[in-house]
């Protein structure tokens, strides 16, 4: 059987893109297994609004309540077990 790989961008479902009323989703997909990962959304400048250690099962989503930062831009960083995922998104 075949270890999936967490480090490509489709290895989690994050929405809604832009995010609306300051709750973002992450969706992992894995199948029966667990993985431990850190969450880490940042300004274009580097400050952290929002870091947390999840452990991700199955297909169960986490929500991030990001209602206090500000509309723009931000980064968002998954690091996982075997690599980190990076993508923009945005606050409406």
């Amino acid at each position: 059987e075949k270890k999936e790989s967490y480090t490509s961008e489709e290895s989690f479902i994050i929405f809604p893109v832009p995010v609306q009323q300051g709750i973002l989703k992450i969706t992992p997909l894995l199948k029966n297994e667990k993985t431990n990962c850190q969450i880490e959304i940042s300004d274009l400048y580097g400050k952290a609004i929002y870091l947390s250690e999840i452990e991700f099962y199955n297909n169960i989503s986490h929500s991030i309540d990001l209602s206090h930062a500000a509309p723009g831009t931000y980064v968002l960083v998954i690091k996982t077990p075997s690599g980190k995922i990076r993508k923009a998104i945005i606050l409406q």
